[in-house]
């Protein structure tokens, strides 16, 4: 999540002091109340009230310097509360509620609560100013809320005013941390004599609807809180203002209809409240209204309102409401009884109204899985879910200021993996059908990431509010969301997620405006009956400064994760320490910057940190992710390094003045360009000034030429590269017998193409910038192979590495290629080549091939074809990779040569590696391996594929798994294949025309029969019809046992076991190594019973101490792999000591019964992961147990505090219950939530059951007596 520290103001208004005073007689709920933005002024030389330390701190009887009234009541003295609030008098009551508490203070003005000081933290009392216009004020500086582990600043100040006798509170700098628990909701202000007596203000609406400060409503009782949190905090410079009553004083207190979400499109009237807070009677006043920027309407009311009355539903009018947006209302007073109010800071209410027509049903279900946090521009919504509704319209309290055809970051906070989707009703018809409001599909995100993407705003949207729909879908990566899917069901996908709509309001964007210039604008409202008249002109004047984005709070001291040193060129800025918050100005520190140069720079930052830079070279405020992200880390470093890099400055880089950017960040492995602004916990951005001049000579010749000058033996693919200094781009001259001027170039390097094999080549290339051309280059040449360059060097070059071990290829063989007993022949790493070796193979035809490795069971093995010779293997080249690693002896496969490879000779490489490989890793380098390239010549194929044969599972097969691997086949001389599947003897067509030689049936039913054939086909034709093959399920999933190197000096032979396991009431004790079944120990025969919703301690002892990592998994979908997100339930973070204790929670909604639930224990580090249920080690050892999910009982601990005592327990035969009520009815439930028994015939306070004809389990008992409901726990035992 991130704190923000810019905040909207969407109404200011000015509060002027001059206004006669007089003595107060009513109660301060009479008080007149606004709000006002100003310069917050820090105060020094005061009172210092307590130390550095003040927590829940009372301060008695501060002498203000003069005569206070309020209330009523005069005041010299005041005392302070450190939490965060005054009292007028002599002494103060800590409470976390001062304006509701019964036993609190009276007369007490509250600005904040439950607040602490900070280590540099002061508060301090001070009077200012001279007679009469004195003022006294009460500063809170550098304070936090009272949680532990924040690192936060608050700033805020009570002031009271002398003469006036007005109360003012003006909050400063306020940056608040992410903590995740750290929501306040405080009291803010006036009590009188009782609580029963307040004028305070309210923004915390409930179910995540939160108003902006600026937006607060007035409180109807005096518990009602402001929300205060990361996205709800005051502006610097932000007041509460309340003034004693003047004589004449109306105001608008509410709007209450249309509702501030309302569903029902047509002519409404708007009704509003009308209050006198004058001392005059009113009898009548002016009330004007408007609707975003439409038409001024008018209203002339008259009646007869005393002191602090209200008229409620006064009808001012009527609008049409047809779009389903957000329309903002202002009402607002003038000339009550025909005279000049005296009061203007209350005359006006704006209030927002969402008509929402949009289909709002089975959207979400929220229950486990929801949007917790999310930020777009301006909205800043915290805990942001309503649990129990799986859709809320958020558009009347969270409004995005944006403008067309721009890009916006955003961020969220969720509970599970998935992806995020963004509708926008660009032509407000209330839907979302059109192509163009589909604002796109986010990257998939783990549970344990904050999701983060960016949206563009369609350049063609209209001016005005829009509805933003924000969906959340729980998922896999391969989730797919569609353009049409913004009121589809949550069925359709997991069944789990959230749906939220906000507001998009796109407001005219003006280009970048000029510094120190002063502007006017007018806009002219229009509607039907024409255009507004007389509108004024308004004026601003621009400062010099761009507005830049602030990251985050980070964290740069607690870890060292600074940038301390930082040097380029002129820039020499050393010993800088952490910076406030993570982020420094350095704008005045400086350095020229030659265009298109060549920059190096040096710095010194944080233990395992990279770091970027950017260039604002465009100066519109913004780092884009492209040509201004100018250098990032490619590793990263350990505390204390100092580091050097360099960069190319962009040879078009405008000239002037520019703003850099540079971040450090722990753990960024990878900076990516669009993390200029984002949040990062631990690290530090500096903010620097560079001026990019021209060249004033022109570059020197290009040298360190790439082929050398002269080079033979040069590959068919190379690419030309070189270095130049100061240049801006490149002439390029190349050819054979003469030099051909091929273009100009902006970067030092060029393709030249496939060349020709035994060719002389020259090439010459010419830099250039602003100040002219360099002068008399050399010529270069070389000489080409008839070869093309492959990546080679693939494993570590040591003798004690790559294929040393046994990770070697010793034989392999497809169509007529037959390798044997090569041994290990990679040793200095690189892939062998043997591609005097060839196999003729055909086009669209499949061959079986037969590998062995001398070391089984901890490689993994691949094959590609460069099928478009250009020397690279890309994934779509990838004809084989294995899922796991290869089982004993031999192994077999198909690969088929795709029909698209073109006649002739291509480069086929194998691999293997003591790694997990895909399909892109033809060239990642490995620490242990072996690589072989063969030559395959393609030739064309003429035959008619034959029925497919070598079916899996084979033909009659019983007993398999219902969670077989994919069906699979083979076929000669096919192009695709028809694949009919199902329980039926003629099963039914389900995939027609895939290339694919396999066919993903998922998780079938145990105990059945199914039937399947295979139709292959080409070009030339195919078969009429196949044999229909068949096997039948086994009883039970197949789960992965093979989990480490078996032998007597691995797995668990070393002490890496699990020794004594007990998870809740399950104990399972002095287990020892299963050494016999290589680590691997089957004890599913025995049940651990947990119930949803609840949290279950579980401790385990291993035998090996200090060396071992723990994780746990359930199968909750029962597929025979532990694969989802939600069935990873633990890992350990470090290596545990020999006994050991954690929690794990079941879900809410994790599905009821039996399900396999994996303990896993590994030696040494990284810790495991979600996806290492079945991953291959060494040494440790896994555990596998039955677990039994039960219903949820709603109550905890409830034998320690009911007065209902049932026994015994288990039982088996009888369950007595005694109460101290009488009892009126029993019901049982099982563990599935079935009710089994049900008796309300009873009126008494011991009562037998008979329990004999229940099955053994755990059930739960729902007793209802004359006093209470009651939940027992009862085990069944036979």
């Amino acid at each position: 999540m991130k704190p923000m520290s810019l905040f909207s103001v969407l109404l200011l208004t000015v509060f002027l002091f001059q206004v006669p005073t007089f003595a107060q007689t009513s109660p301060v709920s009479d008080y007149i109340f606004g709000t006002q933005m100003s310069s917050y002024s820090e105060i020094s030389g005061g009172v210092i009230h307590g130390s550095n330390l003040n927590d829940d701190e009372s301060f008695n009887a501060i002498d203000l310097g003069f005569t206070f009234n309020y209330n009523a009541t005069d005041y010299t003295q005041v005392s302070i509360q450190s939490n965060g609030y005054l009292a007028m008098g002599s002494s103060v009551i800590e409470t976390s509620t001062p304006l509701s508490d019964n036993s609190g203070s009276d007369n007490v003005i509250a600005a904040l609560l439950h607040l602490k000081s900070k280590d540099n933290g002061e508060l301090m009392s001070k009077m200012e100013g001279s007679s009469p216009n004195r003022v006294f004020i009460v500063q809170w500086k550098n304070y936090q809320r009272d949680f532990d582990g924040l690192d936060e600043m608050l700033n805020f100040q009570i002031r009271l005013y002398e003469t006036s006798n007005s109360i003012e509170l003006i909050y400063g700098a306020i940056n608040l941390d992410d903590y995740s628990n750290a929501y306040t909701f405080p009291q803010v202000g006036l009590r009188g004599i009782t609580n029963t007596d307040f004028n305070s203000r309210h923004s915390n609406l409930g179910d995540g609807k939160q108003y902006p400060w600026n937006r607060s409503i007035s409180s109807i009782n005096a518990g009602k809180r402001m929300a205060f949190h990361g996205g709800r905090i005051p502006q610097e410079g932000f007041s509460f203002v309340w003034k004693e009553a003047v004589s004449l004083d109306a105001s608008i207190n509410a709007i209450s209809q249309p509702a501030e979400v309302f569903t029902n499109p047509g002519t409404q009237n708007i009704l509003v409240e009308l209050k006198n807070c004058g001392t005059t009677t009113l009898n009548s006043a002016t009330i004007k209204w408007q609707i975003a920027d439409g038409a001024i309407n008018s209203y002339s009311w008259s009646g007869s309102l005393a002191q602090g009355d209200s008229e409620s539903d006064v009808n001012i009018g009527s609008f049409d409401f047809q779009d389903p947006i957000v329309y903002p209302i202002s009402v607002w007073i003038e000339n009550p009884n025909a005279g000049v109010d005296q009061n203007t800071t209350n005359d006006l209410s704006v209030s927002y109204k969402s008509l929402n027509t949009y289909c709002t049903a089975n959207l979400g279900y929220t229950e486990w899985y929801y949007l917790e946090d999310f930020f777009l521009a301006d909205i800043l919504h915290y805990n942001c879910s309503d649990y129990d509704a799986p859709y809320t319209d958020f558009s009347p309290y969270y409004v995005a200021q944006v403008a067309p055809g721009s890009q916006f970051n955003w961020s969220a906070e969720v509970v599970s993996g998935g992806k995020m989707a963004f509708w926008l009703d660009l032509n407000n018809d209330g839907d979302w059908e059109d192509d163009e409001e589909f604002l796109g599909l986010s990257d998939y995100f783990d549970y344990s990431q904050t999701f983060e993407g960016s949206i563009v705003i369609p350049a063609s949207a209209s001016e005005g509010y829009h509805k933003l729909r924000v969906r959340y879908f729980v998922g896999t990566a391969a989730l797919e969301v569609n353009a049409d899917d913004a009121c589809a069901p949550i069925s359709n996908w997991y069944g789990e997620g959230d749906a939220q709509d906000y507001a998009v309001n796109n407001t005219y964007a003006t280009d970048i405006l000029e510094a120190n210039t002063n502007y006017q604008w007018k806009i002219i409202a229009k509607n039907e009956f024409g255009d507004a008249t007389n509108c004024d002109v308004w004026t601003f004047a621009t400062g010099e400064d761009l507005d830049y984005c602030i990251p985050g709070f980070a964290d740069c001291d607690e870890w060292g994760d600074m940038l301390n040193d930082f040097i380029m060129e002129d820039i020499v800025h050393l010993n800088t320490g952490c910076s406030p918050a993570g982020y420094a100005d350095f704008t005045d520190i400086s350095t020229d910057l030659i265009q298109g140069g060549n920059i190096t720079w040096s710095a010194e930052y944080g233990s395992q940190d990279a770091l970027a830079i950017w260039i604002d070279l465009d100066d519109d405020g913004v780092f884009n992710e492209t040509d201004e992200f100018v250098y990032f880390t490619p590793d990263l470093v350990q505390f204390g390094h100092t580091e050097t890099g360099d960069f190319t400055l962009p040879p078009n880089s405008p000239l002037g003045e520019h703003r850099m950017r540079v971040r450090v960040g722990y753990g960024m492995l990878e900076f990516t360009g669009d993390q200029s602004c984002s949040t990062i916990g631990y690290s530090e951005t500096h903010d620097y000034t560079v001026n990019i001049v021209e060249p004033n000579t022109p570059p020197d010749c290009a040298f360190n030429p790439s082929p050398e000058n002269a080079a033979t033996n040069v590959f068919l693919n190379t690419w030309f590269s070189w270095e130049a200094s100061g240049a801006t781009s490149y002439d390029v001259y190349f050819g054979t017998t003469s030099l051909d001027y091929i273009g100009e170039v902006n970067e030092a390097q060029f393709d030249p193409g496939t060349l020709l094999p035994y060719t002389i080549y020259q090439w010459k290339i010419v830099p250039k910038n602003s100040a002219g051309s360099a002068q008399s280059c050399d010529i270069w040449t070389f000489e080409t192979n008839d070869e093309l360059e492959y990546c080679m060097l693939l494993y570590y070059d040591n003798p004690d590495y790559n294929c040393s071990w046994g990770d070697d290829i010793d034989d392999f063989s497809v169509g007529d290629l037959e390798h044997l007993n090569t041994g290990c022949n990679g040793t200095d790493g690189m892939a062998v080549d043997y591609t005097n070796m060839v196999a003729h193979l055909e086009q669209g035809s499949s061959y079986g091939w037969t590998v062995s490795i001398e070391i089984n069971e901890m490689d993994y093995f691949g094959i590609w074809l460069d099928v478009d010779n250009d020397g690279e293997f890309t994934a779509a080249e990838c004809l084989y990779i294995s899922d796991g690693v290869l089982p004993s002896g031999e192994s077999y496969g198909n690969l088929q040569i795709p029909v698209s490879a073109s006649l002739g000779n291509h480069r086929m490489r194998l691999r293997v590696a003591a790694n997990i490989m895909t399909a892109e890793d033809a060239c990642t380098w490995y620490q242990f391996g072996e690589a072989h390239d063969y030559t395959v010549e393609v030739m064309e194929s003429t035959n008619i594929p034959d029925c497919a044969i070598n079916p899996f599972p084979a033909n009659g097969s019983t007993n398999t798994p219902p969670n077989l691997d994919p069906l699979s086949w083979s076929a000669d001389y096919a192009s695709g294949f028809d694949v009919y599947f199902g329980a039926d003897s003629n099963p039914p067509l389900v995939s027609s025309d895939q290339a694919e030689t396999q066919y993903n049936t998922g998780v079938l039913q145990a105990n059945t029969s199914y039937f399947w054939k295979i139709i292959p086909h080409n070009s030339n034709g195919g078969p009429d019809d196949c044999d229909v093959w068949s096997f039948t399920t086994a009883s039970e999933l197949d789960f992965c046992t093979d989990l480490y190197a078996p032998g007597a000096e691995y797995n668990c032979t070393w002490g890496d076991y699990i020794d004594d396991l007990m998870v809740g009431d399950f104990e399972h004790l002095a287990t020892g190594c299963s050494e016999a079944t290589a680590g691997y120990a089957d004890y599913s025969h025995m049940e651990i019973n947990l119930a949803r919703n609840n949290t279950f301690e579980w401790t385990l002892t291993n035998a090996n101490p200090n060396y071992n990592h723990f994780a746990i998994w359930i199968d909750y979908n029962d597929d025979g792999d532990f694969n989802n997100t939600n069935e990873f339930l633990y890992t350990s973070e470090n290596l545990l000591p020999e006994t050991y204790s954690g929690e794990i929670t079941i879900a809410a909604n994790a599905v009821l019964g039996e399900h396999r639930m994996r303990f896993r224990l590994k030696s040494s580090d990284p810790p495991m992961n979600g996806n290492d249920a079945c991953t291959f080690y060494n040494f440790g050892e896994t555990h596998d147990y039955t677990v039994l999910i039960s219903l949820y009982d709603g109550i905890e601990n409830i034998e320690n505090t009911s007065q209902v005592l049932v026994y015994p327990n288990p039982a088996s035969q009888m369950i007595t219950l005694e109460s101290n009520a009488f009892v009126n009815q029993i019901s049982i439930f099982n563990a599935y939530g079935e009710q089994v028994f049900l008796k309300d015939e009873y009126k008494g306070k011991q009562i037998e059951m008979e329990v004999s004809d229940l099955a053994a389990g755990v059930y739960l008992l729902k007793i209802e007596t004359d006093t209470e409901t009651v939940k027992k726990r009862v085990v069944i035992a036979r």
